[in-house]
């Protein structure tokens, strides 16, 4: 639906939250419809994979352990072992994870490739 069906005017496509508005740039025609976004539909699982960590300061140790969900002595394992997985799940809680490592300087990837940067 490209066209108003009371103008034939363009229609107008917007998302506030949790709702999609279309609206008429010419009269006062508007439809509201639930939106869901699109990683809240994806099912596939992600893992975040550790490529490199240089860090050797405590504070960088834990937070790193704080968002992966473990201590200090699990994380200097792990990045003995690079690369190795540090987190899988569903796209929402995958999003959620790389928010908090954008605050630490570390080198990651996710498998498979990860649309909702």
């Amino acid at each position: 639906m490209n066209k108003c069906p009371k103008c034939g005017k363009k229609l107008l496509m917007r998302i506030e939250g949790s709702t999609q508005i279309i609206e008429c740039s010419s009269c006062s025609y508007s439809v509201a419809t639930s939106y869901i976004d699109p990683i809240y539909e994806d099912e596939q699982k992600y893992t975040i994979v550790l490529d490199k960590y240089q860090s050797s300061d405590r504070k960088g140790y834990s937070s790193l352990a704080k968002i992966i969900g473990t201590n200090v002595i699990g994380v200097k394992r792990l990045i003995e072992n690079v690369p190795v997985e540090i987190f899988s799940g569903k796209a929402p809680e995958i999003k959620t994870v790389i928010d908090k490592l954008k605050e630490i300087e570390i080198d990651y990837h996710i498998e498979p490739d990860f649309k909702y940067l």
